[in-house]
């Protein structure tokens, strides 16, 4: 099993056991970003089957997190996933019930520094 915790710019690959301790800690131990802002924002990228428990862990940290057919086939109960909006459906349900909801268009913009495509 593969994460990859991902920041601004660089990403940190982790392998092996233990994969939401490591996670916490490097999210923890992030230094301050450079506008001098609280917390840097962060996100996860889980690869295989057990994907599903770095996606708790991250939300549970304060993290996003990122799903798709490219990392992983599965959805939590070991079901093939039909589409990418199988994962998808299955990570919102994962946030909501962690009392967190999903970044509209405008905010995941603004946390990944994506300007808004201007009219052709």
């Amino acid at each position: 099993m593969t994460a990859v915790l991902e920041l601004a710019t660089p990403a940190l690959v982790v392998d092996g056991a233990a994969l939401e301790r490591n996670l916490a800690a490097m999210a923890d131990n992030m230094p301050a970003p450079p506008d001098g802002g609280l917390k840097h924002h962060w996100g996860v990228i889980g690869i295989s089957r057990d994907q599903w428990m770095l996606v708790g862990a991250a939300l549970t940290l304060g993290g996003s997190v990122r799903v798709g057919l490219e990392d992983n086939f599965y959805l939590p109960n070991g079901e093939m996933a039909r589409s990418n909006g199988d994962l998808i459906a299955k990570a919102r349900e994962m946030t909501e019930d962690l009392g967190r909801r999903p970044a509209t268009v405008e905010e995941g913009r603004r946390l990944l520094g994506v300007q808004e495509p201007t009219p052709a």
